[in-house]
């Protein structure tokens, strides 16, 4: 049976918006306009990751990978193998 810490933190992972407001934002250089269009999302739906009003799900994750070749570590493996699982 997994432990109390390893099931919370699978259901509320670690908010990552100070990182890619940091990390690809903003050491890119990009207006959150252009880094929404490079994962065809709106604009809103990227900006409330950054101001951290949303988590990161496994599948932006997914995309933030493939978009700006970054690593989301943050984000747990169980989230990201779901998503791949998924998009097979």
């Amino acid at each position: 049976m997994p432990s109390t810490t390893l099931t919370r933190s699978m259901k509320d992972p670690p908010q990552v918006g100070e990182f890619v407001r940091h990390e690809i934002v903003t050491s890119l250089n990009l207006f959150v306009t252009d880094a929404a269009k490079a994962l065809c999302i709106t604009w809103p739906a990227l900006s409330a990751l950054p101001n951290e009003h949303v988590d990161l799900s496994a599948y932006m994750s997914l995309r933030l990978e493939k978009a700006f070749g970054v690593s989301m570590r943050t984000q747990n493996s169980y989230g990201i193998a779901n998503a791949l699982t998924v998009r097979k």
